[in-house]
């Protein structure tokens, strides 16, 4: 048998002992020293990646300073800067717990500016001619939405667009007050509310002015990240600071821990077995973490895509009017392939007793621009309806609004007139697909339309009305091209599936859109998908 080998004697041990321990130290000093980085790494990326998902959000809501002062723009124009129309068009995003404190809207001419009628408080550019001269007479370079910060009392942000039209110029000009002391504090249920903020404004190049902020002292200090959004011909400029650990203060911690952990192992000459494991479960945390951090942006893309929605639907009527012997309803649905919005709308108005304007549009292309098009081209046809426009006129009216060239976009619209007392209707299209219209008997056929150039193409297109004869107990359908087309397919398949879904029985106008929407879009819409449908009762 071997000899048994003889336990160290205590200089010996000693000697092994501080190596061991030297070497630990060393080795749980650089693994500490790792870890702090691998997890200083994480929070910035984590904390970049949180502001910039806080200003999409934020940009998302943007459109909605600019949509109601554009819409506001196309009424005085399409009124003349009538006073009683513009006041009544911005009343409801004007008042406490509103959008804007005052909407004013002015005439300039020749160089000079008068104040035409106001809704809401007074405007502070009433007191400062100075700087409504800036305003009115400087043109935006990148957009049509001028921003001003007004240092008041209260400090406020004004907002400014312009208009032209054959009878001069007008400009449409809202202010809203800031928070008080800038102080606003993120409600505890958002997802950003381990987070502090300041939000800033930068106007034209000038200095920064403080929008809101949640913290008492300025300017933040310590880890932060910002990110800049533009604003009409301003920017925002949002800077964010995590309240604690945005990965865990359990992993604030680790550091700590490998390296008393480290000195312990140390000590008891287990120091490499005992890395390796903790090594494992590291990486394991880390694996966990990364897992928490999609779903996170899981989440966050759900509850951004919640919020484009939410955004499209309310550029659309909210309840479409009713007339005795016409059932009318409609559908929206919206693509599933992108968080954007999209520009696909309808509309319904009463022009008298017996007229009603149908109106279904599709601007190219998707984002906040054609979304802010589409709200300006709907407004802008409710405008020119109201004062008695028919639609050929109404349709060559819009195409001095948008120029694809300029503004990158055009839209396809289909404007119908129908007649409640013979059951008539006179169908004006504008590059948009053919009505369908489905018989009692099952038989179905799409509407022979004389079709005109798309919205936007040409600066001055000319459109005719087609009068057709609709019998009665019949169902007429108007929608968007995401109803039809697909990726990869002849158009004439596509029409033919429609048909093809219209072939049912029985049930409401809303039971029929609904069968035939979920025939033909299972799956969800790649596209966004606008539906109106009419149906004549016997």
């Amino acid at each position: 048998m071997p000899a048994r080998q003889a336990w160290p004697g205590p200089s010996r041990l000693s000697t092994l002992g501080i190596a061991v321990m030297l070497g630990g130290l060393v080795l749980s000093g650089v693994l500490s020293w790792t870890t702090r980085s691998l997890y200083g790494n994480s929070e910035g990326k984590l904390l970049l990646l949180r502001v910039r998902d806080a200003g999409s959000l934020l940009s998302v809501s943007l459109p909605g300073i600019q949509t109601p002062l554009a819409s506001a723009a196309a009424t005085a124009l399409a009124t003349n800067g009538n006073a009683r129309q513009f006041t009544s068009s911005v009343a409801p995003s004007v008042g406490r717990g509103r959008r804007f404190d005052s909407i004013s809207l002015w005439k300039i001419q020749a160089g000079s500016y008068r104040l035409v009628a106001v809704s809401g408080l007074a405007p502070h550019l009433l007191s400062s001619p100075g700087r409504a001269r800036t305003i009115f007479q400087s043109a935006p370079s990148t957009s049509p939405l001028r921003v001003t910060y007004v240092a008041t009392s209260q400090p406020r942000l004004g907002y400014a667009i312009t208009a032209t039209g054959t009878e001069g110029h007008y400009a449409v000009y809202g202010e809203a007050a800031l928070p008080r002391a800038g102080r606003l504090q993120i409600a505890k249920d958002s997802a950003f509310s381990d987070l502090d903020y300041a939000l800033y404004v930068n106007t034209r190049g000038q200095s920064s002015h403080l929008v809101a902020t949640s913290v008492a002292r300025l300017p933040i200090r310590g880890e932060s990240a910002s990110v800049r959004i533009p604003f009409g011909d301003a920017s925002l400029d949002l800077v964010m600071t995590p309240r604690g650990p945005l990965v865990g203060t359990f992993f604030a911690d680790v550091p700590w821990i490998v390296l008393a952990v480290g000195v312990l192992l140390s000590i008891a000459a287990g120091l490499m077995t005992e890395r390796l494991v903790r090594r494992r479960k590291l990486a394991e945390n880390i694996a966990d973490q990364l897992d928490d951090v999609a779903t996170e942006n899981q989440r966050l893309y759900d509850e951004q895509r919640t919020i484009a929605e939410t955004l499209q639907h309310a550029l659309l009527p909210q309840d479409l009017p009713q007339f005795e012997g016409l059932d009318i309803s409609a559908l929206y649905i919206s693509g599933s392939d992108s968080v954007e919005v999209g520009g696909d709308w309808y509309d319904v108005l009463a022009l008298d007793d017996d007229h009603v304007l149908v109106v279904v549009g599709d601007v190219s292309g998707r984002g906040l621009r054609a979304a802010t098009i589409m709200a300006s081209l709907r407004f802008a046809t409710r405008a020119y309806a109201q004062q008695g426009d028919p639609p050929d006129a109404i349709l060559a009216k819009l195409s001095l609004l948008l120029d694809v060239v300029r503004d990158g976009h055009f839209a396809t619209v289909l404007c119908m007139v129908v007649d409640l007392s013979t059951g008539k209707v006179a169908i004006t299209n504008a590059g948009h697909p053919a009505p369908l219209l489905v018989e009692l008997r099952g038989a179905s056929a799409f509407l022979d339309t004389t079709v005109g150039m798309p919205v936007g193409v040409v600066e001055r297109p000319t459109y005719a009305a087609d009068a057709l004869a609709i019998p009665r107990d019949s169902t007429l359908l108007v929608f968007t091209d995401g109803l039809i087309e697909r990726r990869g397919e002849a158009l004439d398949v596509g029409l033919q599936r429609l048909r093809d879904a219209t072939d049912v029985s029985g049930g409401s106008l809303e039971e029929f859109l609904s069968a035939v929407v979920g025939s033909l879009l299972p799956g969800g819409a790649e596209d966004d998908v606008a539906i109106v449908g009419l149906r004549w009762k016997s």
